[in-house]
């Protein structure tokens, strides 16, 4: 399984830039391709499947999905309505959701220990971040602060769980969860502010992240 997921990334990642039809049919199965095979390791390693790392691959799939955008055969292009990049985001800020939650079920935070201070100011300084560059506005705003919750609140933990329980497991968890946070971040500016940044770094660091979560978990 890891080495069909392995190939079906690279695959993935050698499509990104093309855009000829069979090229965009590539990237987009390939693409369509990556949550399952880790949800299936995951399933077939991990001693004890948690439903929280389930739904998070879930909601991260169905997102995968939607962002995919509507396929123009005739004229080979990719058209994204804002009302699919909403709904896209919507579903990582739930894949974000859940393995935060997971990553809670693993660790009691002490909010008096002057890590947590000072993570936690970063958190809010992350957040703070994204919203002024954003410039979000109503239903905008609202979604862009859950956004960088969700984010930010499963990197904080990621991060905690290697301070307080070093491991390399934990490490390669922190890891993923901050390329996967990375991609995600990205991923907004770039549609909202319209930041150019290469497909196969954002792509690569989508698959590495997610990949690092889950081979955390079932080592």
């Amino acid at each position: 399984m890891i080495i069909f997921f392995l190939f079906i990334s690279i695959i993935n990642l050698i499509f990104q830039d093309r855009t000829d039809h069979w090229g965009i049919r590539i990237r987009r199965l390939s693409k369509a391709m990556i949550v399952p095979c880790l949800a299936s390791l995951y399933l077939l390693k991990a001693q004890f499947p948690h439903h929280y790392i389930l739904l998070a691959l879930a909601f991260c799939w169905l997102g995968d999905l939607v962002l995919m955008g509507t396929y123009d055969r005739t004229n080979q292009v990719i058209h994204e309505s804002d009302r699919q990049f909403l709904s896209g985001l919507s579903l990582f800020l739930m894949g974000h959701l859940f393995y935060g939650l997971y990553f809670s079920t693993l660790i009691q935070i002490n909010i008096n220990h002057i890590f947590n201070q000072a993570a936690l100011g970063l958190f809010l300084l992350y957040g703070t971040l994204i919203i002024k560059e954003v410039k979000a506005r109503g239903t905008m705003l609202i979604g862009t602060i859950l956004y960088s919750l969700a984010i930010g609140a499963m990197m904080l933990l990621s991060i905690n769980l290697f301070v307080f329980h070093r491991s390399m497991n934990h490490f390669i968890l922190g890891l993923g969860a901050l390329l996967f946070g990375s991609y995600d971040t990205v991923l907004a500016f770039r549609d909202i502010k319209k930041l150019k940044m290469p497909n196969t770094y954002v792509m690569f660091s989508y698959i590495a992240g997610q990949y690092l979560i889950i081979l955390s978990l079932v080592q």
